[in-house]
């Protein structure tokens, strides 16, 4: 869905309670299929309960546009403590 600020107006919370449309969708299981891009992931540093760590954010391209440009979301893959966040188990082989 293009969500820019041009056709705003078509937004599905657009007119409802934000807070009652946040409780109803938010954080909500989904299925999406694509390639994710761990070479463009970005560590976003956090500290939960006083650890300090990295909340992973990666791509995921989940089709071509009518260009044959990559288009998709962001995943938040989670919140990696410090001392963990140089292991690359993205790139683990799996035998």
């Amino acid at each position: 869905m293009d969500i820019t600020p041009k056709n705003g107006s078509d937004f599905p919370w657009t007119g409802q309670d934000t807070g009652k449309f946040e409780q109803e969708w938010n954080m909500k299981p989904v299925a999406v299929q694509g390639v994710l891009d761990v070479r463009n992931q970005v560590e976003v540093a956090k500290y939960v309960n006083g650890e300090r760590g990295v909340e992973v954010v990666a791509p995921m391209y989940t089709h071509l546009n009518k260009e044959g440009k990559p288009c998709g979301i962001l995943v938040n893959r989670g919140w990696m403590p410090h001392d963990l966040k140089r292991n690359r188990w993205d790139h683990a082989t799996v035998q």
